[in-house]
């Protein structure tokens, strides 16, 4: 499958980008354009993994700009992007789904009116 991906993007697509992670970013060729709607697709460095795909970049991948993001300009406040650790053991869970009293909910039960 590997083979197939780098065959695509070697012969029906052109680089026009990377990112911070290593991921490559992929327009199709101008013949691929003439033939059809433009496609755009990222191969990923390492783990295919979203969570590692920047704003810019995802912006331009789903097409809500046509401009090709230049490298960002990161904030103090900014931290870098972590993974999805959903299914890890490293998920998040809130602290009340921790706690060993738990609170077990009130069931309500509609009450019978006497005529």
């Amino acid at each position: 499958m590997e083979f197939l991906n780098w065959l695509s993007c070697k012969f029906l697509g052109k680089k026009v980008g990377y990112d911070s992670h290593g991921n490559s970013y992929y327009k199709s060729s101008y013949l691929a354009r003439v033939l059809r709607k433009e496609k755009r697709w990222i191969r990923y460095n390492g783990i295919p993994e979203f969570t590692k795909v920047p704003t810019s970049w995802h912006a331009w991948l789903h097409y809500q700009t046509n401009l090709i993001p230049q490298a960002e300009k990161r904030h103090t406040w900014q931290e870098d992007r972590q993974m999805n650790m959903t299914g890890t053991k490293k998920a998040y869970t809130p602290k009340h789904k921790e706690s060993k009293n738990k609170v077990t909910p009130h069931i309500w039960s509609p009450k019978t009116i006497k005529s």
